[in-house]
């Protein structure tokens, strides 16, 4: 017969069983209350993704909406800034000089949209950017040049009579021009020479468009919207009218303005405008 131990054994058995049932039960439970978790936290994520999808869809085509109305913008104004300019400058002589460090591409759009005014355009000049020896011997000398090679050897020229008769010999034109169209900005790409060589600039280009003006010669200066080094302070003190967003076609229309006769101020989109666009002078 089964004695005492026997019916121990079976009874630890059996509990033995039964709490490991449990425990499995539990464990199976928990896995699958988790498994639901896991799911759930999947199904959210996928949801928002989904979600974000959709929004960076609408963003993308509100930018392209944006995008197609720029371009549109860009093309009235296009169209409206030749409208404006179209025969202003018929017949009038103008020269154009291109400062050491303006934006190539910009004084390209300002002669072409002086040509498309109707002005009669000689050659570009272009000054040179100084050098060392020039910056620390002051040597004034090629911007006397630019500013007697349109202005005429019977100028008087304040500060560069030192020079003027080194460049007397040299040949000039038949007749002034009615305007002189400076352009202008920009600095060096060496930040240790900028500020010498600006320096040296801003006197330079004063004399040269007191010369100018001296010469009875009606002066505008522009410069690009983006210009690293802004000049409208130096245009205004020396009484330059200027534009400093020649890079649109609403500032290379109010160039234009300018050098027919609009109303003198500094016009543009920088904190040194004084207005936005000029009053047509008719």
């Amino acid at each position: 017969m089964p004695d005492l131990r026997y019916h121990l054994v079976s009874l630890i058995s059996v509990f033995l069983a039964l709490a490991i049932g449990v425990l499995l039960g539990t464990a199976i439970a928990d896995r699958g209350v988790v498994d639901q978790q896991l799911r759930a936290q999947i199904a959210d994520i996928e949801n928002r993704f989904s979600h974000q999808q959709e929004v960076i869809a609408e963003k993308d085509q509100e930018i392209a909406t944006l995008r197609a109305q720029l371009e549109a913008q860009d093309e009235i104004s296009h169209r409206m800034a030749e409208t404006i300019v179209a025969g202003r400058l018929q017949g009038v002589d103008v020269a154009v000089v291109a400062g050491p460090y303006a934006d190539e591409e910009v004084s390209r759009q300002v002669q072409e949209t002086l040509q498309s005014a109707g002005a009669d355009l000689g050659p570009v000049i272009r000054l040179e950017p100084p050098d060392r020896e020039q910056i620390s011997a002051a040597s004034f000398e090629p911007y006397a040049r630019a500013a007697l090679e349109i202005a005429g050897s019977t100028l008087e020229i304040r500060a560069l009579e030192d020079v003027a008769d080194v460049i007397a010999g040299g040949p000039r034109p038949e007749g002034l021009p009615d305007v002189v169209v400076f352009v202008g900005g920009g600095a060096p790409v060496d930040p240790e020479a900028a500020e010498p060589a600006l320096d040296f600039l801003a006197t330079a280009q004063e004399e040269m468009f007191g010369a100018w003006e001296d010469a009875g010669i009606r002066v505008v200066a522009a410069e690009s919207s983006f210009a690293a080094n802004s000049e409208i302070p130096l245009y205004q003190s020396a009484g330059i009218s200027s534009v400093d967003n020649a890079d649109m076609p609403a500032g290379r229309a109010a160039l234009v303005l300018l050098a027919s006769g609009a109303a003198e101020g500094s016009y543009g989109v920088k904190p040194t405008a004084s207005s936005a666009f000029p009053e047509p002078s008719s």
